[in-house]
């Protein structure tokens, strides 16, 4: 459904799961630029495309076993986003 997980995340993720940052939620604007942070997005955009195809349990598969650890992971405070802020970005 989407071309590519920077794709997914800009028009599915930020629509869907909106959170504000700071805090204890942390992202990172260049999120493309940290490796870990591609890895896991890559990993969570090519689950949804199979599994929210699936009619039955394909989408609460995919939140509790990819998105909830993931993007929890991804957003911690010891996540690959731990030093940047939404405004500032560090590698």
């Amino acid at each position: 459904m989407y071309t590519s997980a920077e794709v997914w995340v800009r028009e599915f993720v930020f629509e869907v799961f909106q959170r504000p940052f700071g805090g204890e939620v942390r992202w990172c604007a260049s999120w493309q630029d940290h490796p870990e942070a591609v890895l896991r997005l890559e990993a969570m955009w090519r689950a949804w495309e199979v599994l929210h195809q699936d009619d039955g349990l394909g989408l609460s598969r995919w939140l509790l076993s990819h998105f909830d650890p993931s993007f929890t992971v991804l957003t911690g405070r010891t996540g690959p986003f731990a030093r940047c802020t939404v405004e500032r970005h560090v590698a």
